[in-house]
């Protein structure tokens, strides 16, 4: 390799490494307002989740996302979904999804809690909370877009992997809403070894330090190739 060659290869490597660098910048600030967006929707005035205004346009999830609501309904506790293999502070468990009718037709996915179970399937406590009509507050999330295995068990309670609206509607007899509600809080009747699922947190990720890493990479691909040319010329060395 002649002297300049590394120089050149120095610099096209700098430059790569400083794109990089660039695009994790990019993500930061994408991060930051996506942020900026949940924390105004978290903000904002809390919703009825049983306003039949709040479902007037079922396409209109982005509107709704992250919107703190409350509101009243029945729990359809024959037809929960259990979600299989979570985990809180190293227990294995699950989290309880029972479907809230709001009315006779339309209901909402509620995730009251996580609970333990030993096999990350089956819990063995008594999932029922008394009263007839309960209300309900929390957050609206979004459920996954992916497929949603589900086990081979007959009937209900359903075991699932993840939580697809479009792929558990199939299943009841009513409609489902297109978000689903986490409560943030739970009554003091919930059973005792429930516990709330948090929020994701908020954080700006690690891009700030991938963007130093990429640059620092890119300063050490100019520093040694300047190295190398400048070892070369002072012995009068070629690598071939």
């Amino acid at each position: 390799m002649s002297r300049y060659a590394s120089i050149v290869v120095g610099i096209l490597v700098a430059a790569v490494c400083v794109r990089l660098g660039v695009w994790q910048l990019d993500r930061l600030t994408q991060r930051k307002a996506s942020n900026a967006i949940v924390r105004e929707q978290l903000t904002a005035p809390v919703l009825a989740v049983d306003d039949p205004r709040v479902w007037a346009d079922p396409s209109a999830t982005d509107v709704l996302r992250h919107r703190r609501v409350t509101g009243t309904g029945v729990y359809d506790f024959e037809r929960e979904v259990m979600v299989m293999a979570r985990v809180h502070r190293g227990v294995p468990g699950v989290h309880v999804v029972t479907p809230l009718r709001i009315t006779d037709d339309l209901a909402v996915l509620v995730e009251r809690g996580w609970v333990p179970a030993s096999d990350g399937k089956r819990p063995a406590i008594d999932l029922a909370e008394t009263g007839d009509t309960v209300l309900v507050s929390g957050v609206f999330v979004t459920p996954g877009e992916g497929a949603t295995a589900q086990s081979a068990d007959p009937g209900w309670p359903r075991y699932v992997t993840g939580l697809n609206v479009t792929v558990l509607s199939a299943a009841y007899s009513y409609r489902l809403a297109p978000l689903i509600l986490r409560r943030t809080e739970l009554p003091a009747t919930a059973p005792t070894d429930m516990r709330a699922i948090p929020l994701p947190p908020m954080t700006n990720g690690p891009h700030l330090s991938y963007a130093a890493q990429w640059f620092a990479f890119a300063t050490i691909a100019l520093v040694g190739s300047f190295i190398v040319f400048r070892r070369q010329g002072r012995w009068g060395v070629t690598v071939s």
